[in-house]
């Protein structure tokens, strides 16, 4: 049967109504068209349970306490986001409390550049496809000095990250107001464009401290993410540190690579371990415990948009179950 044939039964099948308008009750149609609702059902009880357990467990994530922790490379997970340092720095970001990724992001981010700097007084840092995020205008508003960057428009797919505004063309789009005077911005935050893949030899040993959120899985290949993290350690001097988030791939066997955005695995980041000591780094030794939670086991499936995201710790990414992991490296 020819494949324009094949296309049109199938999208028959799928139609709600036949020709006359009466719904269409074939078995196939039957099945398929009750999935959508059973998966916003699913969504919606998940969403529900989350913020639940939010409630009930208020105090306890909203108590920030500012200290060391002993912050290692790991997988993103509740209880880090029911933790005192998340809560501090929710606090500082003036984010919201939610089982999201996102936000485990940002806190990892900075929990484990204090750990590893003990204060951003006067610390240079060099951020890369930073985007609309706010850590450069909270970095600034401690007296850190910045090179906020950004893949340069040239590249392919920046336009496409422009649309949903996740690319920044210009320091504008760093600054956040309610974090620092702009002022002050402006004079601790420079913006410049460049390419992960290929970073500029005018950055090399100029920085104490590095970072990048869910970028590097977008540089073409796992490969091309490996080698971005064995780069990093380049714009660092002596004792330095990068802390990189990527995309993690919990299922074993196959994964995703050379496409827009590829997923890394166990294996890989165990083969960053081999190549960042063979360079003279470390990297700080991962930990791959999901966590054990009912938030931690839930697998968040499209549309990610439907409702407002109560819990996406854990989602898949073209039917792999996927999460956030975080890297910590030290030069």
């Amino acid at each position: 049967m020819p494949e324009e044939d094949i296309a049109r039964s199938i999208e028959n099948l799928m139609r709600l109504t036949v020709e006359s308008g009466a719904p269409n009750c074939n078995r196939l149609n039957e099945t398929l068209r009750t999935l959508p609702h059973v998966l916003r059902n699913t969504k919606a009880i998940a969403y529900e349970l989350a913020r639940l357990r939010r409630m009930l467990d208020r105090r306890k994530i909203n108590r920030p306490k500012l200290g060391y922790y002993g912050l290692g490379s790991k997988l993103c997970t509740a209880a880090d986001l029911e933790s005192h340092w998340a809560a501090y720095w929710r606090r500082q970001l003036q984010l919201p409390f939610s089982y999201h990724r996102k936000s485990w992001e940002l806190c990892f981010v900075l929990q484990a550049l204090h750990e590893a700097l003990t204060t951003f007084e006067g610390k240079h840092g060099l951020g890369f496809a930073c985007g609309h995020e706010k850590l450069p205008s909270y970095l600034a508003s401690r007296n850190a000095i910045l090179t906020a960057t950004d893949a340069p428009p040239s590249l392919s797919g920046v336009a496409q990250w422009a649309n949903t505004q996740q690319h920044a063309s210009n320091r504008e789009h760093l600054y956040h107001g309610v974090l620092i005077s702009k002022d002050a911005f402006d004079s601790r935050v420079t913006f410049d464009f460049a390419d992960m893949n290929d970073i500029p030899n005018q950055y090399l040993e100029k920085y104490d401290f590095c970072w990048s959120i869910c970028a590097l899985e977008h540089l073409g290949s796992i490969e091309h993410g490996l080698r971005f993290l064995e780069n990093s350690l380049g714009v660092l001097k002596t004792g330095g540190v990068a802390v990189h988030t990527l995309e993690f791939n919990l299922d074993e066997g196959d994964t995703i690579d050379h496409w827009p955005t590829v997923l890394f695995q166990r294996r890989h980041i165990e083969e960053l371990g081999r190549r960042i000591a063979s360079a003279g780094g470390v990297l700080l030794a991962p930990d791959f415990d999901e966590g054990q939670s009912f938030c931690d086991r839930y697998t968040d499936l499209p549309p990610y948009d439907a409702v407002t995201n109560e819990l996406h710790l854990k989602l898949s990414i073209d039917g792999f179950r996927c999460t956030c992991m975080g890297v910590i490296l030290r030069k």
